[in-house]
């Protein structure tokens, strides 16, 4: 019984490892794409009325040069977080 949770597990594990390894997303574009999220969610904390529209337009404007400059600045090691 044991042998068979423990396959089944490891089965699980090494399923959901695979997965992510098929993206052509590099890790830093992910992750500063997470960071640019985040920054649009923060100021949207403050936003009162057409929460939609200021959304798009604080996405758009940290767009992809955000996070070139983003991936630039993690692979020269200069980005901190605060």
């Amino acid at each position: 019984m044991k042998v068979g949770l423990v396959a089944v597990v490891f089965g699980v594990v090494a399923f959901a490892g695979g997965c992510g390894t098929e993206s052509s997303e590099p890790d830093p574009w992910r992750e500063c794409a997470r960071l640019r999220d985040q920054q649009v969610e923060e100021r949207m904390k403050s936003v009162t009325a057409d929460r939609e529209q200021h959304r798009a337009a604080l996405a758009a404007s940290l767009g992809d040069g955000f996070i070139r400059r983003c991936v630039e600045d993690l692979t020269a090691g200069g980005l901190t977080t605060r």
